[in-house]
């Protein structure tokens, strides 16, 4: 193979043949064209960077994983059509527009596969085009190949990994700033609502784990009560589920609990200054919502528009 040869690691054609096949399909090249014959098709094996090296290095050729894929790319590259419609055609997608790239997905869509573009938060799944159509052989290949495959089709559609890593921090940037401004508009929505539904349960856990005398509690406990309420409470506002995209979740998490665990310690340094349980649950609704307002407030100064 030219492939090969170009990198130093030529082999005797049949012993090529069968590094390929071997690679490829699972076996010797003579048995994968009588599976092809008698089935019009072969089925390839899950395929990695590390399963083509080790291959190569069965026959005392070294290769990096690097350099195992750019060996892959090269060798399939002009028979890509006549190997996998499906593989062929995304790549000619991400070829055309440029800025496009293909990602795994951790989740249990039909390919496992998702394209992004550059500056635009989400993906689509590749589903969602033409090319995986009738091609189930195909598409059960790419769901259980994920890794490889995105690497492969972005390859193949001129997205090396310095690009590839440009579209997916601009996209995912584009997708915390979405995140983070439907979180910021709850809070300007909901944040009086929210307050005093965290004052409450805080209030709840203390008299219930501790004696009225102690009315303290951690901050680890703080941001774990935090979170379940902030979430609970967009969830009934109608509002998309609080995102792990969202780099403004921990900030507001953070301050709100630091807040409260600073109140929380002057009441019971101070308890003599709080009439009863009512004046407490008051007066931390008003430090809960002075905590929110200044991430708002933050927010709108750091991201005007």
């Amino acid at each position: 193979m030219k492939a090969l040869e170009l990198r130093g690691l030529s082999l005797p054609f049949s012993a090529a043949q069968n590094t390929w096949t071997q690679i490829v399909v699972g076996k010797d090249y003579s048995a994968a064209m009588a599976q092809a014959t008698a089935q019009s098709h072969v089925d390839a094996i899950e395929i990695s960077e590390e399963s083509i090296s080790n291959r190569l290095r069965e026959r005392s050729r070294d290769i990096d994983l690097n350099g195992a894929l750019k060996l892959f790319v090269d060798v399939v590259n002009d028979d890509i059509d006549a190997i996998s419609t499906c593989i062929s055609n995304l790549a000619l997608v991400i070829q055309a527009n440029g800025n496009s790239c293909v990602v795994p997905l951790a989740s249990e869509r039909r390919t496992g596969l998702g394209i992004i573009t550059a500056n635009l938060p989400g993906y689509v799944p590749v589903e969602n085009f033409p090319t995986t159509d009738n091609q189930p052989q195909e598409v059960r290949w790419l769901k259980s190949n994920v890794e490889f495959a995105a690497t492969l089709i972005n390859q193949l559609g001129g997205i090396d990994f310095e690009k590839y890593m440009q579209i997916y921090g601009s996209s995912l940037r584009a997708a915390s700033k979405k995140e983070n401004d439907v979180l910021v508009r709850f809070l300007e929505q909901h944040g009086k609502s929210l307050s005093r539904s965290l004052s409450e349960k805080v209030m709840s856990m203390v008299f219930s784990r501790y004696s009225n005398d102690s009315v303290e509690m951690t901050f680890d406990e703080l941001t774990t009560l935090i979170w379940d309420v902030l979430e609970s409470e967009m969830k009934a506002a109608s509002t998309q589920q609080l995102s792990s995209q969202c780099d403004l979740r921990e900030a507001v998490i953070d301050h709100i609990a630091g807040r409260a665990v600073q109140f929380l310690k002057v009441v019971a340094d101070n308890p003599a200054d709080f009439s009863d349980a009512e004046d407490i649950l008051s007066s931390l609704e008003h430090t809960n919502q002075l905590a929110i307002e200044t991430i708002i407030n933050i927010r709108k100064l750091m991201c005007p528009h």
